[in-house]
């Protein structure tokens, strides 16, 4: 025989039939029943199960039907001579809750909905002890930076017919993608000059590189040829070498790195990256500018729906008639909304979480 256990909220008792009941509305959760239906399910007379399903009206596990606009669904016959408003599985159940519930009732075991919380906090607390016990086996994200700047733009690139032939990079393009990443020169990122030198005809431009903190250095060496192609002294070889050793450096955090490793030599691999180019431009100009005039229509669309909600919850609506604004507000392009607006978004599911509140209480 399995003891009564008391159930919060309402501190009513749930016996074996009712627990069994349960487990019926959660199962059939978009189905309506009377008590003298749910009996029949679980073959007794409609008097042995009445008791039951009040206690579970009692723990707000089940609830009486709504239409779309929050009125009760009308009665109908019991087909005892009498008559019964429809039920339901409470929609707004939480779904871990829930389930925990109806785990319990399986087992023949219910337990207050203070057990649950307390295990879900202990079982939270162990799965982040396991993730600093197991920080070693996750992701590091060292290569974050290396895969979002990889990629070339290839109008940004012209060919070079010397030493061979390559693909040269805009350097001023890559500084600008740089300082995107870290910051103006001299405040996220730069670099100090160590060494000038010659060798033959070549000028060579030793830095060492620095990114986010000063500390974090690096050195990069570029070159340069000291005689023009009309084997004349070039006056921009040192600006030169300094570029190539910046643009070196730049390599080595990722930068434009299809170029080095040789992918723009490849003609298949230079127009799909020219059609992904294209298509992201496209994308861009799609996206409206959040302008005063859009800000002021979010405000609008939100402070309407703020106020309605609220009405609602002072005429003590029934709980599925607010789900339903909720759902139709979603529905609305709130999701947009409170990607653009952060403020918005937090007023407004305050105001869901308040409205919530209020309603079950």
């Amino acid at each position: 025989m399995v003891q009564p256990v008391e159930d919060a909220p309402g501190r009513a008792i749930l016996g074996p039939r009712a627990k069994q009941a349960a487990l019926i509305f959660y199962n059939n959760r978009e189905d309506t029943f009377t008590p003298d239906e749910i009996g029949k399910q679980m073959s007794l007379k409609a008097l042995s199960i009445r008791p039951a399903i009040t206690a579970l009206k009692k723990t707000e596990a089940i609830v009486i039907a709504l239409d779309e606009r929050g009125r009760q669904l009308p009665t109908r016959s019991t087909g005892h001579g009498g008559k019964s408003k429809p039920l339901i599985w409470n929609p707004m159940q939480d779904e871990i809750l829930s389930w925990e519930r109806i785990n319990a009732i399986e087992e023949d075991t219910v337990q207050t909905v203070g057990d649950i919380l307390e295990q879900t906090q202990s079982n939270i607390s162990a799965v982040f002890n396991n993730l600093e016990e197991d920080i070693t086996i996750m992701p590091n994200g060292n290569l974050d930076l290396w895969t979002s700047v990889e990629k070339t733009d290839p109008s940004h690139t012209k060919k070079v017919n010397q030493r061979g032939g390559f693909t040269a990079i805009d350097a001023y393009h890559q500084i600008r993608n740089a300082t995107e990443q870290f910051g103006p020169v001299g405040v996220g990122w730069g670099w100090t000059v160590q060494s000038i030198s010659n060798i033959a005809d070549t000028c060579i431009v030793t830095i060492d590189m620095w990114h986010g903190n000063r500390e974090n250095t690096f050195s990069s060496v570029g070159q340069a040829t000291v005689k023009d192609t009309k084997d004349r002294l070039d006056s921009d070889a040192v600006k030169k070498a300094l570029t190539d050793s910046i643009t070196k450096g730049l390599s080595y955090l990722g930068f434009n790195t299809d170029v080095f490793l040789g992918k723009f030599d490849d003609n298949k691999y230079v127009q799909e990256r020219t059609a992904e180019v294209k298509e992201e431009a496209s994308a861009e100009s799609l996206s409206p500018f959040y302008d005063e005039e859009m800000k002021k229509g979010d405000e609008r669309q939100c402070n309407t729906f703020i106020l309605e909600l609220e009405e609602m919850v002072t005429r003590k609506a029934a709980m599925t008639a607010i789900n339903k604004k909720i759902s139709d507000f979603n529905m609305s392009g709130f999701k947009e909304i409170a990607k653009r607006n952060p403020s918005l978004n937090a007023a407004v599911r305050s105001t869901v979480a308040t409205a919530r509140k209020n309603t079950v209480e």
